[in-house]
């Protein structure tokens, strides 16, 4: 109680002066809990360090929670006196209350005989006139409660909202509260960046509020060649105030020890190709060792899927596998993700700091991936880490030491960013201790039906579904087609198929449109006459080639690229199959 006076002192100051001037006599206010001068004129102003209340007017008050009006004290009340006296000496006092709780006494008094004279002619007035003041400062008092509630509340819910690991934003009618996660995600080294993301999630709010429902959306934003998405989850929570939950395009993974959403071991990796059944063999060689790896491979070939079996087949396996995509976090929040920060370190900075992913990693293996998109300043810092064995978080003058092993991946061919001066050739050699290629999936036809098989196998599981297998024709289609995306890209070619085919076998008409589109360039060359035979081929190449001749001037005759409708057209009319069409035209 005596905070809240304290708090109001400059309010409580003005208040009196202004009254004591208009009225000509003097004021004070006393707060209770314990009992000490707040405020004073006159005579008062110079006992604001009063200690003794014993027995006084102002202890009277206090204790029975009334107002007193005292004209002639040392007639009436002889045993209470104020620690003031004089012959003209008349006192009013009024508790200020608050809910049947004394927070001080407000007081009005003569010291001479003017003022007496004043304030006895005039006792019932001013015992009104105090009660209004005091009902004035009570007010005041409400205001300052209320404000100091909503101070405390704001401070613990930032402190709640720093805590979650997620960008969280709440639009509260024109205030909107954020926390650490949301601000570093908003602010890229730009404010025209952070304001225009604001401006369109205001937008998204306003729909909010409109309709009055959840919404997920989703915001793309270009920025440095990079598309920069934002996925948004907004909470409606009433006609004034809507939770917004924010999301990067590619979460940043937290420490799971567990990691039981994947299947870690080298069992995962699945293949018959003799290439890849000897980098299983290797994994198994090198897996204790803590020698650094690049891992090499187009993209979908599996390069974090091969990162994860050689970490859960080391020592480490019970500590953390932290990956980070240095393509997918924009340069401005990469260096904070990896290296972590110290609180105040920059503008959004949470106020207790962040760990880095590369402490986070301690005892454990960091796996970088697209590590050929790492700004050259960062290569020169995690070179520190690779040489020293030590992390500088920002804004940090302690190192941290770690005991890290590093798994490096890219599609990029770093020999050639090095002749460009777009890598570092001292990290490349420091990364490239264990150099593992993973071949693309169109150099390993053998695996192309074990892995059908597999994620069969594994989407039967996911969606309840009884397909048993796939039709001769339709695998010898899926293995003479390149697959640029690779291993990824199969999975998802069977994925789409077991989203429509609920039993049976898999065949051609499920597969998607894009295994027909053919483009054949070939085409355009002139081809054999089908009434000439070429001397210097054999007969079975001859027929090879008639063959051949017919089938295309059969294609000639629809629009490139072939869709799947004109092929099976074409099939139809031919009588043979789409797959042996495919192996008589290559």
């Amino acid at each position: 109680m005596n905070s809240i006076l304290l708090e109001l002192k400059p309010f409580l100051d003005t208040l009196i002066l202004s009254f004591s001037a208009v009225l000509n006599l003097e004021f004070t206010i006393i707060s209770a809990n314990p009992t000490r001068r707040i405020a004073g004129t006159g005579i008062y102003k110079k006992a604001l360090n009063q200690k003794d209340w014993n027995n006084t007017y102002t202890d009277y008050v206090i204790k029975t929670k009334k107002n007193l009006t005292v004209l002639r004290p040392e007639k009436i009340y002889p045993k209470i006196i104020d620690g003031c006296t004089g012959s003209y000496y008349s006192i009013i006092l009024e508790p200020i209350m608050l809910e049947d709780l004394v927070y001080g006494v407000l007081v009005i008094a003569s010291f001479d005989e003017k003022q007496q004279n004043f304030l006895i002619n005039n006792k019932e007035k001013l015992i009104n006139y105090l009660k209004h003041i005091s009902s004035l400062i009570t007010a005041k008092i409400i205001e300052t409660e209320l404000k100091n509630k909503i101070t405390i509340y704001n401070k613990n819910l930032e402190e709640i909202l720093n805590y979650l690991n997620e960008g969280i934003l709440l639009f509260e009618k024109d205030k909107i509260i954020t926390n650490s996660i949301a601000n570093s995600i908003l602010y890229i080294n730009e404010m025209d960046i952070y304001n225009d993301l604001i401006k369109k999630i205001k937008f998204e709010v306003e729909n909010c509020l409109k309709i009055k429902k959840d919404i997920n959306t989703k915001i793309i934003k270009y920025y440095n060649n990079l598309s920069f998405v934002l996925f948004l989850e907004l909470k409606y929570l009433d006609e004034n105030k809507v939770l917004v939950l924010l999301n990067t395009l590619d979460k940043i993974q937290e420490q799971n020890f567990s990691n039981s959403e994947f299947d870690n071991s080298l069992k995962a990796i699945v293949t018959q190709d003799p290439e890849m059944l000897n980098l299983k063999k290797n994994i198994q060689a090198i897996s204790n060792n803590d020698s650094n790896i690049l891992i090499q491979g187009e993209t979908g070939t599996g390069k974090e899927l091969f990162a994860r079996a050689i970490h859960f087949s080391s020592y480490r396996k019970n500590n953390p596998f932290i990956s980070i995509n240095c393509a997918s976090i924009p340069e401005t929040l990469l260096e904070s993700e990896l290296f972590g920060y110290e609180s105040g370190a920059f503008t959004g900075a949470s106020k207790s700091g962040k760990v880095g992913k590369i402490v986070l990693a301690n005892n454990g293996t960091l796996f970088l991936d697209e590590i050929g998109d790492m700004p050259l300043y960062l290569q020169a810092k995690l070179l520190r880490v690779l040489n020293d064995s030590y992390v500088e978080p920002i804004g940090s003058e302690k190192s941290i030491k770690v005991n890290i092993r590093i798994i490096s991946a890219t599609n990029k061919n770093l020999s050639e960013m090095i002749k460009n001066n777009e890598f570092r050739s001292d990290l490349y050699f420091r990364l490239n201790v264990i150099p593992i290629n993973i071949p693309p999936l169109k150099n390993r036809k053998k695996d192309i039906q074990l892995l059908i098989n597999y994620f069969i196998d594994k989407y039967n599981k996911k969606f309840e579904k009884n397909v048993t297998g796939i039709d001769l024709n339709t695998l010898d289609i899926l293995s003479n087609y390149s697959w640029p995306g690779n291993v990824r890209e199969l999975e998802n070619t069977i994925e789409y198929v077991m989203n429509f085919k609920e039993k049976g076998i898999i065949k051609s008409e499920d597969l998607p449109n894009k295994h027909f589109n053919i483009n054949f360039i070939e085409l355009q060359n002139p081809k054999m006459e089908l009434d000439t035979y070429n001397k210097s081929l054999t007969f079975k190449d001859n027929v090879k080639l008639y063959e051949k001749t017919i089938i295309e001037q059969e294609i000639q005759k629809y629009p490139s690229p072939l869709s799947r409708d004109n092929l099976l057209k074409i099939c139809h009319k031919l009588n043979i199959s789409p797959a042996t069409l495919y192996r008589k035209i290559k």
